[in-house]
């Protein structure tokens, strides 16, 4: 059983983002804003996500 903050910091989802690439958070939740236009687009590094059995 996981206490409520290690629940908070459990990415859900079959992705993250890499940590420290991209802007990544260090935990792989969150990336840098940035503008993305119209018919553009932006690559983003990402990663599966770990999952426990």
């Amino acid at each position: 059983m996981s206490t409520p903050e290690e629940a908070d910091a459990r990415v859900r989802g079959p992705y993250r983002f890499v940590p420290g690439m991209d802007g990544g958070s260090e935990g792989g939740r969150t990336a840098t804003l940035f503008v993305l236009l119209p018919a553009g687009g932006r690559l983003l590094a990402v990663d599966r996500t770990l999952t426990r059995a």
